[in-house]
């Protein structure tokens, strides 16, 4: 992001191989975004959305709480996430960008 659209998720996941600790993780090493929303669910998917597919973060999870579910977001281009999907009760969600990190949504919609 630049130095003056830093949003904060509730949740970055830095590549730390490339992230020191000592500052915000950047776009480039910023490896999935989670956002945890209910009042700022419109916020959330309308502005920082696009802020986060404009600066090419590969993968970005919304955590709709009115609705239970989670968004998934991934693929992004031109400042717009290509391929979206969405997570409801009794499914495990797996992140594309780092094998292994799977979920269920009954453990983070309760």
């Amino acid at each position: 992001m630049s130095d003056f659209d830093e949003p904060e998720p509730d949740i970055v996941l830095a590549d730390l191989r490339k992230f020191d600790g000592k500052r915000h993780p950047r776009a480039q090493e910023t490896l999935l975004v989670v956002e945890v929303a209910d009042t700022s669910l419109r916020f959330g998917r309308n502005e920082r959305l696009a802020l986060y597919a404009e600066a090419g973060i590969q993968e970005v999870w919304i955590v709709n709480l009115i609705n239970n579910i989670i968004e998934v977001y991934r693929e992004p281009t031109v400042g717009l996430y290509q391929k979206a999907k969405i997570f409801k009760r009794g499914e495990t969600l797996a992140s594309n960008i780092l094998p292994g990190l799977a979920i269920s949504v009954d453990s983070l919609v309760d």
